[in-house]
């Protein structure tokens, strides 16, 4: 038997897996935490398999001469950044290594691979076995932070927030309660053993549905339907919690924070605030480079240490540019990108009926994004950020070219066909 697999599949799946793998690695992890052990080998494993799917999408991808630079160009721009960086903060030499390690695999890998899609609709469709992941993975989050009072897990918020987002834009779309089902289970799952930054990814993710979906003067009786639908269940299930756990619920990290019983809100994220803006008011104009805010907040809250300035960053994108770029190169980076998003935002907007999925990836990234930075994580070690800035840049190819003249098709690419003998 002759069975035939298209390069464009293969790309697309490994893509898939690429974007998906903290979360069936952190799936596993969380095994082994329900049994009382610990998955030792994730970190390397983990590296390694990027790797080698960094090379398997090199390999299986159709590269043409002006993507590849653009992406070159990016990465150029990038290292003159951290040569001056190095230059302007010495000690950032010690983390260098590791941190540009994760940034190549989670921002140039996505800037790459991502603008070689040419047919997203068969890419989201790649997606659909991961539902499966996703609620075993919340399950187990249940299961795992439940048992300790506010134990809670950052990775499951960001983790599976891009296939719940999807589920419920899919439900939203097709009105099947299976995709409402993984939706409310992972929300719940957030609540119960995850972090608040999740939560503010759901409220970027309805914000910008709303701009790119709803358009006035449209009937959108289904979508109005299904809305009301989710917002009913929703309304119910919080009611039958509420009355259920009662008092227990405070025992919860998310619904304890937000009750507002926490005499720290923002569990020292206020202080690092603090640090950080009065740094960059004292010398507004100075350019302290990549991972600077890093090294600052080690040496404010403790002494130099490789491992201990890795972990200690801004949990916040705009006093990590403010602080890194100095206030008026900072402002006028931050100002470039609110005008490239809403740009691309109106791009998207008027794409939604012609090609709508590319803008479910489109918006499913940049709430990934704006929520997880906002609250946790940098830019340099985030892939949802990576996700985020390659929509931009195929949303921005669309401005550029139009939709006609960007056919998303196998023609366009000419792609060869691999015959798999069985």
């Amino acid at each position: 038997m002759v069975i035939s697999i298209s390069k464009e599949k293969i790309y697309y799946e490994l893509l898939c897996l690429y974007i998906n793998l903290m979360m069936v690695f952190d799936c596993i992890a969380d095994t082994f935490l329900f049994f009382d052990y610990r998955f030792t080998a994730r970190s390397v494993l983990q590296k390694a398999l990027y790797i080698v799917l960094f090379a398997a999408l090199i390999l299986s991808g159709e590269y043409y001469g002006k993507k590849l630079r653009k992406s070159f160009s990016i990465i150029g721009v990038f290292a003159v950044i951290t040569v001056a960086s190095a230059m302007a903060t010495p000690e950032i030499v010690s983390i260098l290594t590791r941190a540009l390690t994760i940034f190549l695999i989670y921002f140039i890998g996505l800037i790459i691979f991502v603008p070689h899609i040419t047919n997203f609709e068969k890419f989201l469709v790649c997606f659909e076995k991961y539902f499966v992941i996703d609620i075993i993975y919340s399950a187990l989050n249940i299961l795992v932070h439940n048992k300790i009072e506010h134990a809670y897990s950052m990775s499951f918020s960001y983790n599976s927030f891009w296939l719940s987002g999807l589920a419920l834009i899919w439900f939203f779309k097709q009105g099947k309660l299976r995709y409402l089902f993984i939706y409310i289970l992972n929300l719940i799952s957030n609540l119960i053993g995850g972090a608040r930054g999740g939560i503010l990814c759901n409220v970027f993710l309805l914000f910008f549905c709303f701009i790119v979906i709803y358009h006035p003067g449209r009937k959108n009786t289904n979508l109005l339907i299904r809305t009301l639908i989710f917002i009913g269940l929703i309304g119910v299930g919080a009611i039958a919690a509420l009355i259920s756990l009662g008092e227990r619920l405070l025992n919860l990290r998310s619904l304890f924070m937000l009750s507002g019983r926490s005499s720290d809100f923002l569990t020292g994220r206020g202080a690092i605030y603090a640090v950080l803006w009065k740094k960059i008011l004292t010398i507004p104009f100075e350019f302290r480079g990549i991972l600077s805010d890093r090294i600052y907040l080690a040496n404010s809250f403790g002494s130099f240490d490789a491992d201990y300035s890795f972990t200690s960053y801004a949990h916040n994108f705009i006093f990590e540019i403010l602080y890194q770029y100095g206030l008026v190169l900072g402002m006028t980076i931050l100002i470039l990108a609110v005008i490239c998003v809403v740009k691309t935002l109106k791009t998207v907007r008027r794409k939604w009926k012609q090609k709508n999925s590319f803008c479910i990836f489109y918006v499913l990234s940049l709430a990934a994004a704006f929520g997880q930075l906002s609250f946790s994580s940098s830019y340099l070690n985030t892939m949802n950020f990576g996700l985020a800035v390659a929509a931009v840049m195929v949303a921005m190819e669309f401005e550029k070219l139009g939709y006609k003249k960007r056919k998303f098709s196998l023609d366009r690419v000419n792609l060869k066909v691999n015959e798999v003998q069985i």
